[in-house]
């Protein structure tokens, strides 16, 4: 059979035209339609973001207005109630606000998974992103805002004791926040002495590289106030301390001093926990397993576990030293105790100075002399300036002569004063003059 030629305007060319014509208008008013209903359930809604994927759909009457939040499938079905807010999501949660009372503008928060599904009851006062598996949470707990770090089941990984910073933090005092269309970042805040305190510390590209860098704490600081974070960007204590003694002079290898509310405490230098409360109007520095702390007018010493050695019994202190003394004063007498509190020195001087090489130096009656760790002076109390040894040796000085003192008490004349040696040497004038004329009378 010879093939069939089809003249370019036959009446079957043109009906196989009309066709592949009507076919292409049918196929692509069916695409629109369909593409169109798969968008059109947007325009319902104010804004809708993509994440977990899923769609965050939220809306609002009014700017700033209380919004209607869901979570809804590609399709448009919603996979969830009308929430106050859902945030982003991250390790496969998102945190979602449900207000308790939809004339307030402020609730409670959760996090549910991409399903719509909560995983996590909402319970808390504020909440956080996940990262690396936690967030931080904020609850209510008797009178004061906890903050704690749960893991992706809620349970608590960490908690700060903000119970033990009595007079912030306070429900009662509390000031509520969050910026319109964002309701998830509600934070809370509290105002103190011209300072603002919170409990969710913004990090900056400076303290997420020293973070990094450090093995153990980085230090917050802000506006005079200081604060502490783990190498997990956990807190460890909020930016609320008044000092901190980041050059360990009074502090020990495993503890360092910190000052809150006026008063100080000791925190451990590894973990940023509290070792001991906040509750000394001062302290000394720590040696042998002591420290010395004053409450009231009076001082008194702790072990480094806060445990009380010695009652608060002493108006002045010094830190012991290395021979197991230190030197303490009641009502203008002084002497020296021992670790256990025993008295080694009789507290009958004006003054006692610290052990060194297991000799001090003591004063009475503006007199000063040397005495050893029993108690017994190995010099009269007769100098009218006395210094503690250094290297095994002292010095000691009277109206005209400066002595080198040894452990046994002995001295050595190392030096005569300037007064003396002027005294000396007009002495030596005169006598020359008066010889001179001496001899010449002589020779008269």
């Amino acid at each position: 059979m010879e093939n069939q030629i089809i003249k370019p305007h036959s009446p079957k060319v043109n009906l196989l035209i009309l066709v592949l014509m009507l076919s292409n208008f049918y196929n692509s008013n069916g695409f629109c339609e369909n593409s169109n209903k798969a968008h059109e359930w947007r325009s319902n809604y104010t804004s809708v973001i993509e994440s977990g994927g899923v769609f965050i759909a939220q809306k609002r009457t009014t700017y700033c207005g209380i919004p209607k939040t869901f979570l809804v499938d590609s399709s448009g079905n919603r996979l969830t109630r009308a929430y106050r807010d859902i945030g982003l999501f991250s390790n496969g949660l998102a945190e979602f606000v449900v207000a308790k009372d939809d004339s307030q503008p402020y609730g409670v928060h959760g996090y549910l998974n991409n399903k719509g599904s909560i995983v996590i009851d909402p319970i808390y006062k504020s909440a956080s992103k996940f990262s690396n598996g936690r967030a931080w949470v904020i609850e209510p707990i008797k009178d004061h805002y906890a903050l704690k770090y749960i893991d992706n089941t809620g349970k608590c990984v960490s908690q700060l004791p903000t119970y033990l910073f009595k007079n912030d933090f306070l429900i009662k005092n509390a000031i509520e926040a969050y910026s319109c269309g964002n309701e998830s970042e509600e934070t809370l805040f509290w105002h103190k002495n011209g300072n603002i305190l919170n409990l969710s510390p913004k990090l900056n590209s400076y303290l997420e590289k020293e973070i990094k860098e450090r093995i153990h704490l980085t230090v917050i600081h802000n506006n005079g106030l200081y604060g502490l974070i783990n190498t997990l960007k956990i807190l460890k204590m909020p930016v609320i301390l008044e000092e901190l003694d980041i050059a360990y002079d009074y502090s020990t290898n495993r503890l360092q001093r910190a000052k809150y509310d006026s008063q100080y405490g000791y925190l451990d230098r590894n973990t940023g926990d509290i070792a001991i409360s906040f509750q000394f109007l001062d302290t000394k520095k720590p040696t042998l397993n002591r420290i010395w702390v004053k409450k009231g007018s009076k001082w008194g010493c702790i072990s480094y576990n806060g445990e009380l050695k010695i009652p608060y019994q002493y108006d002045e202190v010094q830190s012991f030293s290395e021979d197991n003394r230190a030197s303490v004063g009641v009502n203008g007498r002084y002497g020296h105790i021992d670790t256990t509190g025993v008295i080694k020195t009789p507290l009958v001087y004006d003054f006692t100075s610290y052990f060194n090489d297991y000799i001090a130096v003591v004063r009475m009656d503006n007199k000063y002399g040397y005495i050893d760790t029993t108690g017994q002076l190995i010099t009269e109390i007769k100098y009218h300036k006395a210094f503690p040894l250094k290297n095994g040796f002292g010095i000691a000085e009277n109206k005209y002569f400066t002595y080198k003192i040894d452990t046994n008490g002995t001295r050595e004349l190392i030096n005569i004063s300037i007064n003396l040696k002027a005294l000396l040497i007009v002495l030596l004038l005169l006598v020359i003059l008066y010889g001179s004329g001496f001899v010449k009378r002589k020779m008269l």
